[in-house]
């Protein structure tokens, strides 16, 4: 559980940089 909550914030946060680096 805690590793699945871990996995989706990481997601997120790799979103995040990668729409930052886009712009």
């Amino acid at each position: 559980m805690l590793l699945n909550i871990n996995s989706k914030l990481r997601n997120i946060r790799n979103k995040f940089k990668s729409d930052k680096r886009g712009v």
